[in-house]
């Protein structure tokens, strides 16, 4: 952005000239009082009329009065224009150069050459001083030089004869290139004095931009936080519905339509996340969980998930043994592993996409390789930017929402691992993130649970569902209800104590939506639920909140996180795990 043009009259400009005048006048009257001591020293013998006394008394009283301003002025209030001190300062220059000049004529020695040309340099140099205190305003110096230079100059070519010609002409050129050289030193000042106040100018304007575009992203947030709770209730009911729907189909006709209905459940549920995710990484909610693991683990996971995917394709899917430790976030070093492998999958036509890991000097090196499209050199820079595509114009959702890498690139920043990617157009790419080697001393065993019956596990779990949305509420009825479940449905706090207390009942799980009417939350009503039933329950926010601080409420509210739409997987997985708390003895497939 250029910079805003100032003029030389600016007031700006003005005030730092009589403030720079003032702050450095101090100095130009202690220099100004030595040079009259030395003339009045040298003069002092040649008049016996007393000249030289009154002449010192008048420069004196001068300097005191100028003296007195500038200390008027350090000390001054806001009740005085600039126009004021400027004035009353050229005054002071004025008066102070008309004293000081006098000299010229009242302490001119006729037929004396020597004395002529010490009055002459003791001026032009009183004169050649005031550059340095006078230049920032140059009125005033050029009052100041003129008074104090032209009697001496004049009186030196009336003089008459070819010497004091010849000292008149060099007096008087030196003047000259004085009030030259004091010009461009001006200009210079006043140049710099612009573009001070230009940049000022131009940092302020910044900052209402940068301000502006503060509050138009809060706003987008916002708007984005409420847009996707509203999107997401509706969302999250088909979900729910149309899993149920298809527990109860038997007919393939109506099957295939049931499969496509979840399929765009899916598809949706995979965009909202993505932006769920940026919100959270973005916000500062998640912190990571740093221990020591087998990186088989993962790999033994991507290979599961993802080999049905490639082979539908036509690809191959080379998972080459890892025996590695690290140390880092599981979860979030899957997530960035799983964006990877995504991506190689969406932009490959065909060939392998490799996964693998190696040591390296800064711990162990993972690397996600394709025989894809691959990346123009001039791209690479952007693809970790948010909603960058390369092979999408048409902007096909199937093809994702382009935030995939972004997310990587966040993880990776939040971890401290190091992301690189090499790739060659028409060859393919290669992804890799440096993670720091593990112990593996320290490698937790994790226990093997055996696995019950699917349909019967959970068999009389009493569930209290707290949602203000009734098709939600009769979504979770129908879902839960076909898994067995003993189901109390209520859309408010009050109501659910008032469900409890009518029935006598005890719920071994709370299902809440985190926000309810009235302003109320979930973690609210399940406190109030914990407080009604004397104990600790086990709870599941249900959120389709992205908002930063009601993210961080979540986050530090203690209780398990379900984000809208729910995956009925992952519901019945925490059913289930609270099916085994309340009957310990019974093993359950979490």
């Amino acid at each position: 952005m250029p910079a805003i043009p100032i003029e030389d009259n600016d007031p700006r400009i003005r005030a730092a000239q009589i403030d720079s005048l003032y702050r450095h006048a101090s100095m130009a009257l202690v220099a100004s009082m030595l040079v009259v001591a030395f003339v009045a020293v040298v003069m002092w013998n040649i008049f016996v009329d007393r000249r030289v006394l009154w002449w010192c008394m008048v420069v004196g009283f001068v300097t005191l009065l100028r003296a007195a301003c500038i200390g008027a002025y350090l000390r001054r209030g806001q009740d005085m224009s600039t126009l004021f001190w400027q004035r009353l300062f050229l005054a002071g220059t004025l008066a102070a150069g008309a004293a000081c000049g006098a000299a010229g004529v009242i302490l001119y020695v006729p037929g004396a050459v020597e004395y002529q040309s010490i009055l002459a340099v003791a001026l032009l140099g009183l004169g050649a001083g005031s550059i340095a205190s006078l230049t920032t305003y140059l009125p005033a110096f050029y009052g100041y030089f003129t008074l104090l230079a032209a009697p001496v100059i004049v009186r030196l070519y009336l003089d008459g004869g070819a010497m004091h010609s010849i000292m008149a002409s060099i007096a008087g050129s030196f003047f000259v290139m004085f009030v030259l050289f004091a010009r461009d030193i001006n200009r210079t000042l006043v140049d710099s004095l612009k573009l001070r106040y230009e940049n000022v100018e131009l940092v302020e304007s910044l900052t209402r931009q940068k301000d502006a575009a503060e509050r138009a992203s809060i706003g987008k947030s916002k708007f984005l936080a409420a847009a996707s709770h509203d999107l997401r209730q509706p969302l999250h009911a088909l979900s729910l519905f149309a899993n149920a729907l298809g527990e109860r189909i038997r007919y393939p006709e109506v099957r295939r339509i049931v499969d496509n209905i979840q399929a765009s459940v899916q598809s949706l549920e995979s965009l909202f996340n993505a932006l769920l995710d940026i919100s959270k990484l973005d916000s500062g909610v998640l912190q990571p969980k740093i221990e020591d693991f087998h990186l088989k683990t993962i790999f033994d996971r991507l290979e599961n998930d993802y080999h049905p995917q490639v082979a539908q394709k036509g690809l191959t899917l080379e998972m080459r043994r890892c025996n590695e430790v690290v140390r880092t976030d599981k979860a979030l070093l899957e997530r960035i592993l799983r964006n990877l492998v995504t991506n190689a999958i969406r932009y490959t036509e065909q060939g392998t996409i490799t996964v693998s890991c190696q040591p390296s000097h800064s711990g162990v090196r993972i690397e996600v390789s394709d025989t894809g499209i691959g990346i123009p050199p001039e791209y690479l820079g952007e693809i970790f930017d948010e909603y960058v595509q390369l092979n999408n114009p048409e902007r096909d959702r199937g093809k994702g929402l382009g935030l995939g890498l972004a997310i990587v690139d966040r993880i990776g920043r939040l971890l401290g691992h190091r992301l690189r990617v090499h790739s060659v157009p028409g060859e393919g790419s290669v992804f890799s993130v440096e993670v720091p080697a593990g112990d593996p001393a320290r490698v937790e065993l994790m226990p093997v649970e055996g696995f019950a019956v699917v349909g019967q596990e959970l068999q009389g779990l009493v569930v209290l569902v707290i949602d203000d949305e009734a098709a939600v509420c009769e979504a979770m009825q129908v879902l839960l209800g076909g898994w067995g479940c003993d189901v109390i449905a209520t859309s408010s706090m009050e109501m659910a104590i008032d469900a409890l207390s009518e029935r006598a009942a005890t719920p071994d799980v709370v299902l809440a939506d985190y926000r309810l009417r009235e302003r109320r939350t979930g973690v609210e009503a399940i406190r109030a639920v914990e407080a009604h039933v004397g104990r600790p329950v086990p709870a599941l926010l249900i959120t389709g909140d992205i908002g930063i601080d009601r993210l961080r409420d979540v986050d530090t509210s203690g209780y398990g996180v379900l984000h809208k739409p729910v995956k009925p997987a992952r519901l019945r997985a925490f059913l289930k795990h609270a099916m085994k708390q309340k009957n310990p003895g019974v093993s359950a497939n979490v």
